[in-house]
């Protein structure tokens, strides 16, 4: 998937399901792209390789701020 894809798939998304956090997964860390992934609404972007502790806690934040039904 390129980079656009992922952005245009990001920003469906947030239009459909706005209160669910979203972490962007990418190997091109690129200050950039993870600003950009930002601005359409990314929780955060982590960049590939990445050690499991960082994923679960991530996940952990992630879930915090998530609404609860």
């Amino acid at each position: 998937m390129t980079s656009s894809m992922g952005l245009e798939a990001l920003t469906y998304f947030r239009q459909h399901h706005r209160a669910v956090p979203v972490i962007v997964i990418t190997g091109d860390p690129g200050h950039e792209r993870a600003q950009k992934a930002r601005a359409a609404g990314a929780f955060d972007v982590l960049a590939k390789p990445f050690g499991m502790a960082t994923l679960q806690s991530l996940v952990a934040q992630a879930m915090r701020v998530a609404p609860h039904t």
